[in-house]
């Protein structure tokens, strides 16, 4: 592999990439910026590039700020993100495509058309048809139908001659299961063609392709430039292809090791879960070989950068190759010009593991290391981890040293004190005597039912002592309403509270849409204070928008459900206030951020930490398919389960990579004990082969 000094000049396609571990995002934004004219503000403005994510988008311009320097306005380039990770992401929408295409269904409407059309089934055929049951099955289902437009299955045909062969030799319930996936599959397209709307990963799928058709049939007359895609998503491989050969195009890989053998890379070829298989599935798509693709002009590595990286490569290899770790490690010492204990030794510099005893001493040296980062100025950290819980431990260990972090899932609305609120409401809807819902409710320091807020409290804590302890005194709303005597205080405060449930206590079985207006009217008459009204209190920053935004969807697109009681209600806004994520202004500029593995993709910081390395949580195990078995998704066209496992470990390859990494991971979970992440497993068992080796 060689670059030239500006990669324009080379002929197409222009195929480009970056080892493991560099700085990904300002070798990018260097390269760019030598091929342009950057003396004057506008230079940059004149390309255009696209990333996997919007988080690169951001770390990407900043990186362009860096580079540029100075205090002159300068103009950047075009960055988007084609959303090639996340189908509920949406990729931008270039021109007139967006106009030309039915819009894309919301998550929240799919969902309830999907549990309506479950809930049915299960009720013809005498199952649980319980509105949580249902909702669990359609999010499987709706998993099924976007790994179907994601690998863009042309047929979903399960009446045809050889599935039905194939069906017989599975269980009964299986073959049910298929059945009822047969209907949903004739009637799903037919639903969205009379709501004039397309499911997410189809609609992704169609933008990527319309403007792939487009530059191919009329090139831009601008630069564009793809950088940081693995090509998964065929409709994005499609598009690589296209911006390889523009006139003015490129794309740059992340992490193409060209150290393998040809013997190794077609091994490669036929192992999923490895790292590499990815990348060359996209060039077999591209029909370039490994040797046509270029190392991205300026990138520079360092010898012990290399040695890191072809360690954990070599630690990756697929299994047939493990036999001979020994010879290999003895060739790639002598590649390296050193022994091979001093390979491993030079290759494991600046790569820690830190194994703890359970999960909270896990957390705690994570923060630690990252506060001790913090305390060099300018020095940033970040956290990768697929595992939310160790990521909310490590936040809290941090907030007891005054260090806010960005954590780029955010905060479930469910556990805001908006959602808490919301949610206190939806319980006692279902249950609005119980006085351990009515004392939880009447905590939430939103509850002021037009006090003051500390009178409020007093109230509170009077009504809780005289009416909530003890033995319970009523069995209605009336009842407890009654139950307060002279004390006009707290019949006042009282009379609020039994008139705000009062019109949830009444309704038996309603529209989903009727129940979210009862709830909104509900919290909003007991957040009243004596300054302000409820929508005032309410509704005011992130979370309280985020908790608006909630209920107007279930107000405009939950018909499809029909009627539902209030048990059934208050799951439903469990489950999505769950679901919604409620994420700080401001904390791009943090010097310190937890990030999942998918989004952390082509981000650097002075300290990498990998947290949470146990099988089940990194890697994950896959999701239980309800519908098919591995055989039959397989017949039908549908990934290989093990392609995540390859792209997890593509993922591993290039953050482990990095020049300071910290990894982790703890002995046990909860009471039981973990094991440790297959990836860790390899890595150790290599050392201590080259040091037997050495020996």
């Amino acid at each position: 592999m060689s670059g030239p000094g500006n990669f324009l000049n080379c002929d197409g396609p222009r195929v480009f990439t970056m080892p493991s571990g560099v700085n990904f995002l300002d070798q990018l934004a260097r390269g760019v910026c030598a091929a342009v004219d950057t003396s004057s503000p506008y230079g940059l403005s004149d390309a255009m590039i696209l990333t996997p994510t919007r988080r690169a988008v951001r770390g990407l311009g900043d990186a362009f700020i860096n580079v540029v320097g100075g205090t002159g306005a300068v103009l950047l380039p075009r960055i988007r993100a084609i959303g090639d990770v996340d189908a509920d992401e949406p990729p931008f929408e270039p021109g007139a495509i967006a106009l030309q295409l039915p819009r894309a269904l919301s998550a929240e409407q799919r969902l309830f058309d999907l549990s309506a059309l479950v809930r049915a089934r299960l009720r013809a055929s005498g199952q649980n048809d319980a509105l949580g049951v249902a909702m669990a099955e359609a999010e499987a289902l709706a998993r099924l139908i976007d790994e179907a437009h994601t690998e863009e299955v042309e047929s979903f045909d399960l009446a045809r001659d050889e599935f039905k062969e194939r069906l017989k030799g599975q269980p009964e319930h299986v073959q049910r299961a298929s059945q009822f996936l047969d209907i949903v599959m004739q009637y799903w397209p037919a639903h969205l063609r009379d709501l004039g709307a397309s499911d997410p990963a189809a609609y992704r799928s169609l933008v990527l392709n319309a403007l792939a058709d487009n530059w191919q049939h009329k090139a831009p007359d601008h630069m564009v430039i793809a950088a940081g895609s693995t090509g998964s998503v065929p409709a994005t491989a499609k598009l690589l292809n296209v911006v390889a050969r523009l006139p003015r195009g490129a794309v740059v890989l992340p992490g193409l090791d060209e150290s393998l053998s040809d013997e190794d890379w077609q091994s490669v070829q036929q192992s999923p879960a490895h790292p590499q298989y990815g990348l060359s599935r996209l060039l077999r798509h591209m029909g370039i070989t490994r040797d046509q693709v270029r190392l991205w002009p300026g990138t520079a590595e360092r010898k012990v950068a290399r040695t890191r990286r072809r360690l954990i490569n070599e630690a990756l290899l697929p299994a047939q190759a493990t036999a001979g770790w020994g010879e290999r490690l003895k060739r790639l010492a002598k590649d390296e010009q050193m022994q091979a204990l001093d390979l491993v030794r030079t290759g494991l510099g600046g790569l820690s593991l830190i194994e703890a005893q359970h999960e909270e001493e896990e957390a705690l040296v994570l923060a630690l290391a990252i506060r001790r980062t913090l305390e060099s100025p300018q020095k940033t950290a970040v956290l990768i981890t697929p595992d939310r819980a160790l990521a909310e431990r490590v936040s809290a260990a941090l907030w007891r040293w005054d260090i806010r972090i960005d954590d780029s899932a955010g905060t479930p609305l469910d556990i805001t004190p908006v959602g808490v609120f919301l949610n206190l409401i939806g319980e006692a809807a279902v249950t609005p005597t119980d006085p351990l819902v009515l004392a939880s409710l009447l905590g939430s320091p939103l509850a002021t039912l037009g006090l003051e807020t500390d009178e409020a409290r007093i109230c509170a804590q009077r009504l809780e002592i005289s009416c909530l302890r003890g033995v319970k005194r009523f069995d209605t709303l009336m009842g407890f309403q009654n139950s307060i005597q002279d004390d006009a205080a707290l019949s006042q405060f009282t009379d609020v509270l039994t008139l705000a449930l009062t019109e949830l206590a009444k309704m038996d079985t309603a529209m989903v849409a009727d129940w979210a207006m009862a709830h909104a009217r509900a919290a909003v008459a007991l957040a009243q204070s004596d300054q302000q009204s409820g929508d005032e209190r309410l509704w005011q920053g992130r979370a309280g928008a985020g908790a608006a935004a909630l209920l107007r969807t279930l107000m405009s697109d939950a018909g499809s459900l029909g009627d539902v009681d209030a048990r059934e209600y208050a799951h439903i806004f469990k489950t999505l206030s769950h679901q919604r994520p409620i994420r700080p202004k401001g904390a791009a500029q943090a010097r310190a951020r937890i990030l999942g593995p998918l989004e952390a993709r082509m981000i650097s910081a002075d300290l990498v930490l990998l947290g949470g390395l146990n099988e089940g949580s990194w890697p994950a195990y896959g999701a239980q398919d309800p519908f098919l078995p591995r055989t039959l998704r397989l017949a039908l066209g549908l990934p290989d389960p093990e392609r995540r496992l390859g792209l997890a470990a593509h993922d591993f390859a290039e953050h482990s990579s990095k020049p300071s990494v910290l990894l982790s991971r703890a002995k046990r979970t909860g009471s039981e004990p973990a094991i440790a992440s297959r990836w860790l497993w390899r890595l150790k068992t290599l050392i201590r082969c080259g040091v037997d080796t050495d020996e």
